[in-house]
């Protein structure tokens, strides 16, 4: 025989598994999360060391060794930044 309609044996049913949704999305948000964590580290990093870099590149002309009269020009021209 057919389930009557106030049994709710459907909306538990629904409801599990909003449920297992819900908690599945939130395991994928915390992984995601540390995920953007250990990352930054590597970013911040990064970031500095092509600075320091960059600012010997600049302060001894390097780039004139490569023939480029200015920084704009050899990086430019190798594509480091902005190619």
């Amino acid at each position: 025989m057919a389930a009557t309609k106030g049994s709710g044996g459907g909306s538990e049913l629904i409801r599990a598994t909003k449920k297992e949704a819900l908690v599945a999305r939130r395991k994928k948000l915390k992984t995601l999360e540390a995920l953007i964590r250990r990352r930054l580290g590597t970013v911040v990093e990064s970031f500095y060391d092509i600075g320091v870099a960059l600012t010997a590149i600049v302060k001894g002309k390097l780039y004139a060794t490569g023939g480029y009269t200015s920084l704009e020009a050899y990086l430019t021209a190798t594509k480091l930044i902005g190619g």
